[in-house]
């Protein structure tokens, strides 16, 4: 449903299982399901209705959370962070889910992550660092061409070098 930008029956789903999850102790996909609330509130244009579920996903120990979801949820706070605005707590965000997929070695997790850093940096107007940051995800871009996500990362990568270097050059070039 959320694939399907039908937001209130998503949002409904996920309330209807986070109260099950939560009736039967089930923290681990508690915490998940609440997650996937901010995703789809962040999706609907309500980003600070998804922060909450971050914090809320957040509010479950780091022990019974896997790294994977600990990074995924770092990535999600940063985009809703991003959407609001919030710059410097986005990059910190952004920052910290780039070194939580190094430590599990999900590199093409960590790109997306270096993605979002750039456009962090393109909203907050300091286009060299974006561009630095996207330059060197640019070259790790190759480790990754069999992962899913790989030709939106190859789309998105070369789009927003493209606009960082447009903006602080006023014309724009092909990354190398």
């Amino acid at each position: 449903l959320r694939g399907q930008q039908r937001f209130e029956e998503t949002i409904g789903y996920y309330e209807q299982a986070a109260e099950l999850l939560q009736q039967m102790g089930d923290l681990y996909h508690w915490s998940v399901v609440q997650m996937n609330l901010g995703i789809s509130f962040n999706q609907f244009g309500k980003p600070e209705i998804a922060l909450n579920h971050y914090t809320t996903a957040s509010s479950i120990s780091h022990n019974i959370m896997d790294a994977f979801h600990q990074a995924r949820l770092s990535l999600n706070i940063a985009v809703s962070l991003l959407a609001l605005a919030h710059f410097p707590n986005a990059e910190s965000k952004f920052q910290e889910a780039i070194q939580l997929y190094s430590q599990i070695g999900s590199k093409a997790w960590r790109l997306n992550a270096m993605d979002g850093l750039a456009m962090t940096y393109i909203g907050w107007q300091k286009f060299d660092q974006a561009i630095q940051i996207l330059q060197q995800a640019l070259v790790e871009l190759p480790a990754v061409l069999d992962a899913p996500n790989y030709p939106y990362l190859f789309r998105s990568l070369h789009q927003h070098w493209e606009e960082a270097h447009k903006k602080l050059h006023g014309n724009s070039h092909r990354p190398c």
